[in-house]
């Protein structure tokens, strides 16, 4: 266990609803992510890493099933392996993750609109479907 995870693990100890049993599964796999991914993806997995020390109750969305999810080999890593290797599969795989955080972030302030240059890209890298004309280049 790193100083890290341990540190975490204890500052969720005390915590109603046995938190640190229920929470330990993702702590351990967002440490051990953590150490294989560059630090801007560390960075943005952090900020929902820090809502697992914020009481559940004030969760604007299961902030636990969404890290797991995009922490776990399935939701992040085979993903970028499939990009960086230009398999059909990254549309398959990236494109319903980043859908569901999209509608996650959409949700916490539904009254406003996403940034414009964030839309675009979003916009750009979804609702495609894979083509045998795509791996022409």
């Amino acid at each position: 266990m790193t100083p890290a995870l341990d540190r975490d693990l204890k500052k969720l100890t005390g915590r109603a609803f046995y938190r640190a049993e229920w929470a330990e599964e993702v702590l351990r796999c967002y440490h051990a992510a953590s150490m294989n991914l560059n630090a801007g993806t560390v960075e943005q997995l952090r900020v929902l890493y820090n809502w697992m020390f914020v009481p559940p109750t004030l969760w604007p969305l299961n902030v636990q099933d969404v890290l797991a999810e995009m922490s776990d080999h399935w939701g992040y890593e085979d993903g970028i392996y499939r990009f960086y290797h230009q398999s059909f599969k990254v549309y398959y795989r990236l494109q319903p993750a980043t859908l569901k955080i999209v509608e996650e972030l959409q949700a916490l302030a539904p009254h406003l609109k996403l940034n414009p240059y964030f839309r675009q890209i979003f916009a750009e890298g979804t609702g495609t479907e894979f083509k045998l004309a795509h791996n022409a280049n």
